[in-house]
């Protein structure tokens, strides 16, 4: 205890005396209490001092241990450091590399052994490179930025090398990569998405030709109830295309029809055309075909005429549009072209063309003739009181 240390305490011993013996006096106590009231609190007090006094001590003592350690510790070396340029690195992909270059910074270790390497440099830069391919081997050439941060956080850690003789950091890192080899990666990357999304496609095509052929073409009851399910109130229409969906069963199945359809059902009185663009089928009475015979009904086998014929109903069905004629009498021409004139003769009475006299020249305009582009052709309206072609 220092001398202020012992002043103080005796003070405050004074002092706890004093006052125990001015309570005693002014309450009227006895004797013993205020002996008692004496001795306690002058015990208080030197305990309070002697707890002071403990925990200066202890402050000393560790103000002393931390001086010793201090100066027992010995101040490493400031690092040395050598640059590092020209180094290739490899990447994601084979045969593509990443340009290095940086500062390696070292220091010996203290445990390196008795007999230290000839050359710590060499050991420095070789570990600092290994960390590196190991960073840089995960990462593409197009992303050189995120190379380089994960580079440059993964060497700025200082590390011991595998024989434990240098501790070893890199600093003032860069990566670079070939412009050439950048386009190559980006070419390919394009590549691969664009296989990718034409594999989707393949794939999605296969998946229709399947539905397709395996459930809504394995057979005409199959192809009607698709079609119906798709126009739920088209259902008179879906009768005219019976025969067109029989057909095209019968090719996806490459087989011939077990049950050929018409594309015109009988009518009253004469023959209906099939449902075009959403209105019902026309009936025409039987002498205004003329002599032209209708398609083949149940069980007959169409023949080449009566496809063709088709033809041009299914490109404009309205048997009374000018366009019609025009348009058969193109296809007869270019039928006749091909040495079929008996074909073209059949197309031309089948549309009520008349026949050209003189072969290469337009007919002149007559009446009840209209001239449509390069052609004229005949309008006349097929009525009931024909009985013939004209």
């Amino acid at each position: 205890m220092t001398h202020n240390e012992k002043i103080l305490t005796a003070v405050a011993v004074g002092l706890a005396v004093a006052v125990s013996l001015s309570l005693g006096i002014g309450l009227g106590w006895p004797t013993w209490a205020g002996i008692v009231l004496v001795v306690g609190l002058s015990a208080l007090t030197l305990l309070a001092g002697r707890r002071i006094q403990f925990g200066r001590q202890q402050r000393d003592l560790k103000s002393h241990y931390e001086q010793q350690a201090l100066q027992a510790a010995p101040v490493p070396d400031p690092p040395r450091h050598t640059a590092v340029a020209g180094q290739i690195l490899p990447s994601a992909m084979a045969d593509y590399w990443f340009g290095f270059s940086g500062t390696v910074l070292w220091r010996l270790t203290s445990d390196g052994g008795f007999l230290p390497h000839a050359d710590p440099v060499s050991l420095a830069v070789t570990a600092v490179l290994a960390r590196a391919r190991h960073v840089t081997q995960a990462w593409s050439l197009t992303d050189l930025t995120g190379a380089q941060q994960d580079l440059t956080a993964t060497l700025g850690t200082a590390l011991t090398d595998p024989s434990q003789q240098v501790l070893c950091w890199a600093v003032d890192i860069s990566l670079t990569a070939s412009p050439e080899d950048v386009a190559r990666l980006t070419k390919l990357a394009d590549l691969r998405k664009q296989q990718q999304l034409w594999e989707h496609e393949r794939d999605f095509e296969r998946d229709v030709r399947r539905y397709l052929a395996d459930d809504v073409l394995k057979g005409t009851g199959s192809a009607v109830v698709w079609w119906l399910a798709r126009h739920t109130d088209q259902v008179e229409e879906t009768v005219g295309l019976i025969g067109a969906l029989s057909e095209l069963v019968a090719v996806a199945n490459e087989t011939a029809a077990t049950e050929p359809f018409s594309h015109r059902t009988p009518g009253a009185g004469g023959h209906a055309l099939p449902p075009t663009n959403g209105r019902p089928a026309r009936p025409l009475a039987p002498h205004a075909l003329g002599d032209r015979a209708p398609l083949p009904v149940h069980g007959a086998e169409p023949t080449g005429q009566d496809h063709v014929t088709r033809l041009v109903e299914e490109v404009i069905a309205d048997p009374e549009s000018p366009q019609r004629r025009l348009f058969g009498d193109q296809l007869a021409r270019l039928v006749d072209s091909h040495g079929r004139s008996d074909l073209a003769d059949h197309i031309r009475r089948r549309l009520g063309i008349p026949d050209r006299a003189v072969p290469g020249e337009a007919p002149a305009a007559a009446e009840g003739v209209l001239p449509v582009g390069p052609h004229q052709v005949p309008v006349t309206p097929l009525t009931d009181e024909r009985s013939g072609p004209g």
